[in-house]
């Protein structure tokens, strides 16, 4: 997976392990990006949230509000590569209010953490954290190898 970090948050080792252990392909281009403000839907506020970009099946971008902190960073890192894996397998596909996840469709007015696809990626993500904090750097979240922007 090809990561172009567009933030100053430290993400690339933890995503590239994320990756692997998730077996998203290599030919997936993943943009991080910040939001100005907080994510907002209805009631819910998200710390992170990640979607394909219209019409580039393989490109996604991973949005993360101001102000995350080190120790919350990982934990939606994983949570949202989850996410990433299930678009990129085909299991998960958002057509406006429309959720495709496994075969199933859905209808998604709101934010529902029961939704199949999120009860997921709330057990994986427990499971992942483990993996990143045993990241063959020191810490997978202080190096960064991402692709700048301006490089890209």
């Amino acid at each position: 997976m090809k990561i172009i970090n567009y933030t100053t948050y430290p993400v690339a080792d933890a995503l590239e392990t994320l990756a692997d252990v998730l077996d998203i392909p290599q030919d997936i281009i993943l943009r991080v990006k910040q939001t100005p403000q907080a994510i907002r839907q209805g009631e819910a506020e998200f710390i992170g949230f990640i979607k394909p970009v219209e019409h580039s099946p393989r490109l996604y971008d991973l949005y993360l509000s101001p102000g995350v902190s080190a120790s919350t960073l990982p934990k939606v890192l994983a949570h949202e590569c989850v996410h990433l894996a299930q678009y990129a397998s085909g299991r998960l596909s958002v057509q406006g209010s429309t959720v495709m996840f496994d075969g199933h469709e859905y209808k998604y007015d709101l934010y529902d953490s029961f939704s199949p696809w999120e009860d997921e990626a709330f057990k994986m993500q427990t499971k992942l954290l483990k993996l990143i904090k045993k990241c063959p750097t020191t810490n997978c979240m202080t190096a960064s190898r991402t692709t700048s922007p301006r490089a890209a």
